[in-house]
C-alpha cells in the first residue's frame, strides 16, 4: 500500500510502488512525454519496474522525496506524476509534473504543484527550487510562472536547449524590487499627454535618499527635494515632450535587508524642439523597511 504524502480538494499525492509499472509504462510513452521530456527507453513492463526502482523508489530512500503519483479522489484513478527530485546535473532540487493527456486542461497540475511547492518549502525546508522546460513547452512555462517561479537562465542538456526557472526565499523580494524600479522609471514619462507627478518618488524612496549624477566625470548630488523640483518643472512646462525612460536590463543582488540594482536603461524625447535618444546606467541602493523595499540612494551616468 502506497503512503499518502498530501492531498488537495480533488487530488491525493501518494508514493509509487512497483505495482504502478503499467501506469508508468503508459505515461512515459505518451507523445507529449517524448516531446517535452524525452525517451526514457521504457519499452516493457519490466523496463517500467526498473524505471521506478532506479527513479522514484530510490529517491524516496535516498532523499525522502521524489516523484509521486497523482490520484483523483473521486475515482481512485492515477492520472499523473508530480514531485521534486535531486538530479546529478542540477545544483538544486527541481519540481516537475506530467499527466495523462485526458486529464490536461483541468487545473490538476497547478492544484497539486502548488501544494508540493509549499510542502517542499515549509515541511522539507528547501530554500531554493528550480524547474527546467524545453523551449516550446509553453503550457509548463505558464504554470511555473503562475506558481511563482521566475525564468532565470538557459542551459543545454544532451544537446537540447532548456529554460531554467527558479524560486527561493528571495523571490518575493525580487518581485517587489522589480515593481519598485519599474515605478521609478515610469514616473518620468510624459508621453501621450500623461501628467507627471514626481511626488511619487517620496513613496519609492526613504526621506533621506541621496541621488547622484556622474556624467563626463561631472558630479552632482541631490536630496529628493532638489532632485524633484527642476525635473517636475521640465516635464510639465512644455520644454521636454514625449519623454520616456525604461530599463533595458537589470541585475539585483540581495543580502538580508539590503539590496543593489544595476540597471541599463534607454530614454528618448523632444527637448526644446529637438529629438534625442540615449542610453545610460543607474545603480540603486535599496533597504527593506517596515513598509517594504525603498530606494536609499541612486546614481546614474548617461552613455555617449
Amino acid at each position: 500500500m502506497s503512503s499518502l504524502i498530501l492531498e488537495t480538494e480533488r487530488l491525493l499525492l501518494k508514493e509509487f510502488t512497483i505495482s504502478d509499472a503499467p501506469f508508468i509504462f503508459r505515461l512515459v510513452n505518451e507523445p507529449s512525454w517524448f516531446q517535452y521530456i524525452g525517451d526514457r527507453k521504457v519499452y516493457s513492463l519490466e523496463d517500467a519496474e526498473k524505471y521506478l526502482l532506479n527513479g522514484s523508489l530510490k529517491s524516496y530512500a535516498d532523499f525522502g522525496f521524489g516523484f509521486w503519483k497523482v490520484v483523483l479522489k473521486s475515482t481512485g484513478e492515477t492520472i499523473g506524476s508530480a514531485g521534486i527530485a535531486k538530479r546529478d546535473y542540477l545544483d538544486d532540487v527541481d519540481i516537475g509534473f506530467a499527466f495523462l493527456p485526458e486529464f490536461n486542461g483541468k487545473g490538476y497540475a497547478f492544484e497539486i504543484s502548488e501544494k508540493i511547492l509549499k510542502h517542499a518549502q515549509e515541511v522539507l525546508g528547501l530554500k531554493r527550487i528550480v524547474a527546467i522546460t524545453t523551449k516550446d513547452n509553453h503550457r509548463s512555462m505558464n504554470l511555473l510562472s503562475k506558481l511563482g517561479l521566475e525564468h532565470e537562465d538557459e542551459m543545454v542538456l544532451d544537446g537540447t536547449k532548456l529554460n531554467l526557472f527558479s524560486i527561493d526565499n528571495q523571490t518575493q523580494d525580487r518581485k517587489e524590487i522589480n515593481s519598485l524600479i519599474d515605478q521609478f522609471f515610469a514616473s518620468f514619462k510624459n508621453q501621450n499627454g500623461r501628467t507627471v507627478d514626481l511626488q511619487i518618488l517620496f513613496q519609492l524612496c526613504i526621506p533621506q535618499a541621496i541621488i547622484g549624477k556622474n556624467v563626463n566625470a561631472q558630479n552632482e548630488i541631490y536630496t529628493l527635494d532638489s532632485f524633484i523640483e527642476p525635473r517636475q518643472i521640465l516635464l510639465t512646462d512644455g520644454r521636454l515632450k514625449d519623454f520616456t525612460e525604461a530599463e533595458i536590463s537589470g541585475k539585483t543582488t540581495i543580502y538580508g535587508n539590503i539590496a543593489q540594482r544595476f540597471s541599463h536603461y534607454q530614454k528618448s524625447g523632444i527637448l526644446n524642439g529637438h529629438s534625442f535618444e540615449t542610453k545610460g546606467v543607474k545603480s540603486f541602493q535599496l533597504i527593506k523597511t517596515s513598509s517594504g523595499w525603498r530606494i536609499s540612494a541612486m546614481v546614474w551616468d548617461d552613455e555617449g
